[in-house]
């Protein structure tokens, strides 16, 4: 058996109490769970990609953790792509890489492959997101017939492949499809995601998508894409046995939803 404490949206920042609360109750889910990996899917800091401090705050804070840990960026750490934002600005990809180590990584375990992806480069028509596309490809090809487990921080969709959801809750409409035929088209079996702060879970052509909730505060999400979105924050334990895999929220309390 192999566990994994899959977080995302931490939003870290020295000053701010609501990320430094979630934070000490992520560290003790961690501690009372003891996992094997932890998996961060993204936007680590609050809300300035540029500010150097979060960043080295947020790193001493996961360095501290006493386990080993894998993290992938968010649009919060990078900057974002379409439709919101513009080109994600090289400098601050090198400084994520830096700080948190390779933007997309590959993990055996057991009979499983976990697989973090750098979803932020997607549409943007760059060379970058060509070599995304291409290291993605390889691996899923080198996986065979393991079964694979996905993260990254923007959701594939809102509800469905085939949605033309325009706005930023998942990426990019021109990358969409593509995606789903890549991940159709190998042995995936799960797709673990953040950036909605919100708990769900939806099964789609054999795969199993699942969004981690934020571990701190709830910010002002007014686009939560169901009527009744989990509205806890938490962490997600993640059980990988055999060919199996298992989930559970664990939550840290009643949402913190800003008026």
């Amino acid at each position: 058996m192999f566990k994994v404490i899959h977080i995302s949206d931490t939003h870290l920042r020295e000053t701010d109490p609501g990320s430094r609360s979630g934070w000490h109750e992520t560290t003790q889910a961690i501690r009372t769970t003891r996992p094997n990996l932890v998996i961060h899917t993204g936007d680590i800091v609050l809300d300035e990609p540029e500010n150097a401090r979060d960043h080295a705050f947020a790193r001493d804070e996961l360095s501290g953790l006493d386990v080993e840990w894998l993290a992938i960026p968010g649009n919060h750490d990078i900057g974002d792509g379409p439709p919101r934002g513009g080109p994600i600005c090289e400098d601050l990809l090198q400084r994520f890489e830096s700080n948190y180590g390779a933007a997309h990584w590959a993990k055996d375990i057991g009979d499983w492959r976990l697989v973090g992806i750098n979803s932020m480069l997607f549409g943007l028509g760059s060379a970058r997101e060509a070599e995304e596309w291409a290291w993605l490809g390889s691996t899923l090809r080198q996986a065979g017939r393991r079964p694979v487990a996905l993260f990254m921080h923007k959701p594939p969709f809102v509800m469905a492949p085939d949605e033309a959801e325009q706005g930023s809750a998942a990426i990019p409409v021109e990358a969409r499809a593509r995606f789903w035929d890549v991940v159709t088209g190998s042995s995936v079996r799960v797709v673990a995601c953040g950036h909605r702060h919100e708990y769900r879970v939806l099964h789609r052509d054999g795969v199993s998508v699942v969004w981690a909730p934020t571990t701190g505060d709830q910010l002002d999400e007014r686009t939560a894409p169901v009527d009744s979105p989990v509205a806890l924050s938490g962490v997600l334990e993640m059980i990988f046995y055999g060919e199996t895999f298992m989930h559970r929220l664990i939550p840290f309390g009643v949402g913190r939803q800003s008026a």
